[in-house]
C-alpha cells in the first residue's frame, strides 16, 4: 500500500517537471470506462474460529467508471465507482502418520464462498502531455465508500484411513469429518483508492489506455456476525475514454 501511495503521489507532484502542461484540446468533462483484473493483497483476517480464517480469492473480474471535472488543464475533481466480484474454491490435503493416530490418515480441506465489492466516492485527477506526443499520463486519487458482500461460505473437512483393507473398526481418537456453511456477511467502511496509467488519445474526443489500481480498506465488523475484514487490492484495467 505504502509503495502505490508514494507511486501515485510522485506522479501527482513531480511529473508536470517532465511533461509539457498543454493538453493539445482542453476539454473539461472526462468519462472513462475500464474492466480488468485486480488480486488480493496482504492476509485474510477474517476469522470465524481458531481453525478457520477464510482464504483470500486469487483475482476479481472488475469494471468500472471514473468521471471528472478539469478545472485546469491539467487538474479536476470527480468521482469514481468500481465493481469487484471474485469467488473462491480451495483444497489441501494432508498426510498423518502412526505418530497422530493410531492409523496413518488422510485430511482433506475444501473451502468456498464468493465476493461482490462495490465502491464509490470523490477523487483528484491529474494528466499530462508526454511533450508534443498524443500520450498522455494520468493518476488519482480518492476517498470511497467501500460495501462488501460474502455469500455462499462452505467449509469442508474429509477424513479417511490410507488402507482401508487392514481397518475393521474406527480407532477412539479418529476425527469426525465436517462440513460448515455460514450465513451471507456484509459489511461496510471508508477506504482509500488510487490510480495511475496511460493512455493514447486517438481523437481529441475519444482514447484508450490502460491502468495500475489500488483498493486499500479494513471492515472493522461485518454483519450479522462480528469479524473483521482487510480489502487490499491491486489490479491493471484497460479503458476507453471520452471527452466532451
Amino acid at each position: 500500500m505504502k509503495q502505490t501511495l508514494i507511486l501515485t503521489l510522485s506522479l501527482l507532484l513531480a511529473f508536470p517537471a517532465y511533461s509539457q502542461s498543454g493538453i493539445k484540446e482542453y476539454r473539461k468533462f472526462h468519462l472513462s470506462v475500464d474492466a480488468g483484473f485486480d488480486f488480493v493483497q496482504g492476509a485474510s483476517n477474517t476469522t470465524f474460529s481458531d481453525d478457520f480464517t477464510l482464504p483470500l480469492t486469487k483475482k476479481s473480474f472488475t469494471p468500472g467508471i471514473d468521471a471528472a471535472y478539469f478545472f485546469t488543464k491539467n487538474y479536476g475533481v470527480g468521482v469514481k465507482y468500481r465493481f469487484y466480484k471474485a469467488s473462491r474454491e480451495s483444497s489441501s490435503i494432508s498426510y498423518y502418520t502412526e505418530q497422530t493416530f493410531e492409523y496413518p490418515v488422510i485430511e482433506e480441506n475444501k473451502n468456498s464462498f464468493k465476493e461482490i465489492t462495490h465502491l464509490v466516492g470523490p477523487a483528484f485527477f491529474a494528466r499530462w502531455s508526454l511533450g508534443t506526443t498524443k500520450w498522455i499520463v494520468s493518476a488519482n486519487v480518492g476517498v470511497v465508500y467501500v460495501d462488501n458482500k460474502i455469500s455462499k461460505i462452505l467449509r469442508e473437512e474429509y477424513y479417511s484411513f490410507i488402507n482401508m483393507d487392514e481397518i475393521i473398526f474406527y480407532p477412539s481418537e479418529f476425527p469426525q469429518s465436517e462440513k460448515v456453511g455460514y450465513g451471507d456477511l456484509s459489511g461496510s467502511t471508508i477506504g482509500l483508492t488510487l490510480s495511475a496509467g496511460i493512455r493514447y488519445q486517438i481523437f481529441p474526443f475519444l482514447g484508450a489506455g490502460v491502468s495500475a489500481n489500488g483498493l486499500f480498506a479494513s471492515i472493522s465488523k461485518m454483519e450479522p456476525v462480528d469479524v473483521s475484514r482487510k480489502i487490499n487490492r491491486i489490479g491493471v484495467s484497460a479503458a476507453i475514454d471520452l471527452n466532451f
